[in-house]
């Protein structure tokens, strides 16, 4: 076992550290070493840094402890006994996960590879959690109890040296932060699962939801600390110290001790009853806490660990802020490239109703521009242009209000149709919102003074309905669409569904028409997974108008645009 605890602990450290700088999280390398990684902390939050700065720090952890384990002879073991300790519930949390998972997307008819990647994974998580249980029974048995003989006339007694309070303080303090790391992310996850989702919720109606989270941290708590006690004799933190929870004789406590001590954790003021010599979980459980002999390093050599930290928050803050900047970076493109796929379609399509919206790529001007579409030819296009100020939201309606009250006033300009494709950002790397050195330059129709460094930012249509998507209700099999008409009134008249996975039609009759706001839910009942629909509206002068609304890989996010009118 020494030289498999030793390769364990270097493998799964450095997969740790390797996948703190890549993050490519599509690739199958990734996909692969995730399964081995130091997961202890997902990307939320803890004590304000972020989950990869943990990671990290955590990683490395694990990396000195299996090297002190290797070089110290098997001597030095509290790093690798605490690691491993919190990798044995990462680990089981993940077994339980893995089987959520798989039952939520038998619903979605997977393929044969989603059955392999699941029985693969499976049979790995299973593996490292017989292995951690395994190498901390071994690495138990390498430790023994401090103690002291004092030898009588006729008899000898033994008396084991117990814990100081200021370790209790210790260990309540970081089995504490650990349980709150690891169980937090586990009872978010319940939290927000769109299938216990509305579960939970109901719960929490009927008590309240702060009732609901102790109810849980408590049969977290139970859990995680009968576990630890019953088969390993201590917890994480314990092994840090070198303790561990023995009976009165030194021997390892029997399960209705550990249990009854187990229980004891949730009366109030239990946790701190030992700084008042009370210790209630002990004394009732007929259990102590004693110290194991030193065999490793000194105590005095793990302040290197702050400092250790400290380089692994620079670090990861410095690696954050370019896997940052890559993802604004990706966003701004996907963002781009959406933008585009809607002006290009609706250019040919341009009609006296069509109003061009403009926007500057120095990004410095105070007002946006309009090109309202006068009159169509065959080579050129007459526009009145127009503008608003910036900062407020432009709606289909309030725009046509501003352009009636200044209609008459406006200044006229012609632009030939080919040239507007010249008012068309060819890169990302033109726009506002691209910042680094290499911006490239846009040249848009210089030779107009109007139009200087303007290009088209979005194609409305005016006297017209106007539809956005502006919320997404997601539970276990069903998916409610939040639409807002900002245009002219009018009513959905059909819903086609490009999925046969999903009915949009279960709980509504069309024609439907919107409120008087403008709002109107679209309910759709099935596999709410990906969804692909066109929806079909006629609006007050009878005209149809077929909106094509879809989301892939996560249904909170939907696009919306205009493909028939």
């Amino acid at each position: 076992m020494y030289k498999k605890i030793t390769l364990f602990s270097l493998f799964v450290s450095i997969i740790g550290i390797f996948l703190g700088f890549y993050r490519d999280y599509d690739s199958v390398l990734y996909i692969v070493l995730e399964t081995f990684n130091v997961n202890l902390v997902t990307g939320l939050k803890f004590f304000n840094l972020d989950g990869y700065v943990w990671r990290l720090f955590f990683s490395l952890i694990l990396l000195i402890g299996g090297l002190a384990y290797y070089f110290s002879k098997e001597k030095e073991v509290r790093l690798l006994r605490f690691m491993f300790s919190a990798l044995f519930v990462q680990y089981s949390l993940f077994l339980i996960l893995r089987f959520y998972n798989f039952f939520t997307f038998l619903k979605r008819d997977p393929d044969w590879k989603f059955y392999f990647g699941f029985v693969a994974a499976t049979v790995v998580t299973i593996f490292v959690l017989y292995f951690l249980y395994k190498s901390l029974l071994y690495l138990n048995k390498l430790k023994e109890l401090d103690y002291e003989t004092f030898v009588y006339t006729e008899s000898s007694e033994i008396s084991y040296f117990q814990v100081n309070n200021w370790l209790r303080l210790f260990h309540l303090i970081l089995d504490s932060m650990l349980f709150f790391l690891i169980a937090y992310q586990f009872i978010y996850f319940l939290m927000r699962s769109p299938y216990l989702e509305s579960y939970l919720r109901e719960i929490a109606s009927q008590f309240s939801e702060r009732t609901l989270l102790i109810i849980l941290s408590v049969i977290f708590r139970t859990i995680f600390y009968f576990t630890f006690e019953s088969l390993f004799g201590a917890s994480p933190a314990k092994f840090l110290t070198e303790s561990r929870v023995v009976d009165y004789l030194g021997d390892k406590p029997s399960n209705s001790s550990i249990f009854k001590r187990t229980l004891l954790r949730s009366v109030p003021f239990n946790a701190i009853t030992f700084l008042f010599k009370a210790n209630w979980h002990d004394s009732y459980s007929e259990t102590q806490v004693c110290k194991e002999k030193r065999t490793g390093i000194t105590g005095v050599v793990y302040f290197l660990i702050i400092p250790l930290f400290g380089i692994s928050y620079i670090t990861m803050n410095s690696v954050a802020r370019i896997h940052e900047k890559n993802m604004m970076y990706k966003s701004g493109e996907l963002t781009f490239q959406e933008s585009n796929e809607k002006i290009q379609p609706a250019l040919k399509i341009l009609n006296s109703n069509s109003l061009l919206q403009l926007r500057n790529v120095d990004n410095d001007t105070p007002e946006t521009k309009f090109l309202k579409v006068e009159q169509i030819s065959d080579s050129e296009i007459q526009f009145l242009v127009f503008k608003l100020r910036r900062g407020i939201t432009f709606t289909n309606l309030s725009i046509q209000k501003e352009l009636n009250l200044a209609k008459d006033t406006l200044q006229k300009i012609k632009i030939k149709k080919d040239d507007l494709q010249k008012m068309i950002l060819n890169s990302f790397e033109q726009s506002p919102e691209y910042y680094e050195d290499d911006k490239e330059e846009f040249g848009g129709i210089s030779n107009n003074p109007i139009l200087k460094g303007e290009y088209i930012d979005k194609v409305i249509e005016l006297n017209s309905p106007d539809l956005i998507v502006f919320g997404i209700s997601v539970s276990s099999s069903s998916l409610i669409l939040q639409l807002q008409n900002q245009g002219i009134p009018a009513e959905v008249e059909s819903i086609n569904s490009n999925d046969a996975k999903i009915d949009w039609r279960k709980f509504e009759y069309y024609p439907k028409p919107f409120s008087i706001y403008g709002f109107m839910e679209l309910k759709g009942v099935g596999d709410i997974y990906n969804y692909d629909l066109n929806v079909t509206v006629v609006d007050s002068l009878y005209r149809k108008f077929t909106y094509k609304i879809s989301s892939k890989n996560d249904p909170q996010k939907a696009t919306i645009r205009l493909v028939k009118r």
